[in-house]
């Protein structure tokens, strides 16, 4: 279904309303530490990032582990950082790349390499909230609009499901078509994310979004029925990734595996 520009902008007027009238944080609520193989910002470099830039929570979500940051908040819950974990999973998008989930408010790991219904079931076993991470860029594992809708249709009827409306590593259009997907399925209870998808200490805080307080699972649902997002398309980033990927697939190994070899002492998990 296609959308003509005045009933997005309706859409998106009427949220901004609710939006004015209220309490607001700033939640950047995707960001790898350290404990990603293709990041190198530490947790404590990410907290002292993210009150310089006056954010009040911080996603860690790091590439299928929980890392460091559990063990953070075991020792203090006030610690600002929402625990979650972005999964690759075994099935597989339109470009052949297999899709990733984001779960939130995960007190567990979950294994990679499980279908998107497994992933999908332990995130729900755990009380935590499904988020499909930049969905319409399928270069990285986006799940693509198909496999998105039937993510959707797993999670309605009593599993909080999020699309991340905006990233800012991922590019304009796919930004776009993300916001359009929610835009059409937010009245069947859809929630909507932002985040900045950081992999560098710089990237913090270049997508996020504005939300009302919360302390638990259920309240961070409410928050993201009303969130705003906000962030700017990170250029730099986007073709970072590109010329990863092209770099990968000359050398025929990932850059993990590369950082593996020349640091074998390294606890990647």
């Amino acid at each position: 279904m296609l959308f003509q520009s005045k009933e997005v902008y309706n859409t998106f007027a009427a949220r901004e309303a609710v939006f004015m009238s209220k309490e607001i944080l700033k939640a950047d609520l995707h960001v790898h530490s350290r404990f990603s193989p293709d990041s190198l910002a530490w947790v404590w470099q990410i907290e002292e990032e993210r009150k310089r830039k006056g954010l009040d929570y911080i996603g860690i979500t790091d590439h299928n582990t929980l890392t460091e940051a559990a063990k953070i908040l075991k020792k203090d819950s006030g610690t600002p950082f929402v625990l979650g974990e972005e999964v690759l999973t075994s099935d597989t998008n339109s470009r052949g790349k297999k899709i990733e989930i984001i779960g939130m408010f995960l007190q567990e790991p979950i294994a990679p390499g499980q279908t998107i219904k497994q992933t999908i079931f332990q995130i729900n076993a755990q009380r935590g909230v499904v988020v499909i991470p930049h969905p319409f860029d399928e270069w990285r594992h986006g799940a693509g609009a198909r496999a998105s809708r039937a993510i959707i249709n797993d999670c309605l009827g009593g599993i909080p499901v999020a699309i991340e409306v905006f990233n800012a590593r991922a590019g304009k259009n796919a930004n776009f078509l993300a916001k359009m997907l929610w835009c059409e399925l937010r009245n069947d209870g859809v929630l909507a994310t932002a985040g900045s998808d950081a992999h560098r200490i710089a990237e913090i805080g270049r997508g996020y979004v504005g939300l009302p307080p919360f302390q638990t699972t259920r309240q961070f649902s409410a928050a993201l029925a009303e969130a705003k997002a906000c962030g700017e398309v990170n250029a730099w980033g986007t073709l970072y990734q590109r010329l990863l990927n092209r770099i990968e697939l000359a050398m025929g190994k990932t850059f993990s595996d590369l950082r593996k070899e020349l640091s074998p002492d390294f606890n990647y998990r």
